[in-house]
Order: C-alpha cells, then structure tokens, then sequence
C-alpha cells in the first residue's frame, strides 16, 4: 500500500465508487493530490496513523461487548 493508490485515483483507475469518491470529494480531492505527489509524506503520515490506532486499545468479553449484530445491543452480557 503505498501513494499509486491515490495516483491511480486521479486517473480513474480505482475499484471501487467510494475510492473515486474521494478524489471527487471538494473535503477530500486535496489530499488525494497531495499524497500522490509526495510519497514520503504518506508513508510517514500512514505509519503514524497505523501506531495511534494501536494505542487505542481493543474490547474483549471481558471489558466489553462483542457484538453479534453492531447496531444491536446482546441480550446477555458475556456474548460472542
């Protein structure tokens, strides 16, 4: 994963809708430029985001709820 993924969206090589959307996107399209242009900049940028995602920290059964439906409050408390 590295910044051909935003150069292949300035020129319409994506996968999927929603990743074109982004380069469509008046919020977003900015960033898909900026990035594509500047791989050392994503790399250090996606790293940063990969560690402050590992720091949040995960639930489990025991100090959570690990849901079967994820709009859907369990019945029970110890549900997997």
């Amino acid at each position: 994963f590295d910044n051909w993924y935003f150069k292949n969206l300035e020129k319409r090589n994506d996968l999927l809708t929603s990743d074109q959307d982004l380069f469509e996107s008046q919020f977003t399209s900015g960033l898909v430029k900026f990035y594509g242009n500047n791989p050392d900049k994503f790399a250090r940028d996606f790293g940063q985001s990969m560690i402050k995602i590992r720091n949040i920290g995960w639930k489990t059964r025991e100090n959570g709820e690990i849901k079967r439906v994820c709009n859907v409050v369990n019945s029970d408390s110890y549900s997997q």
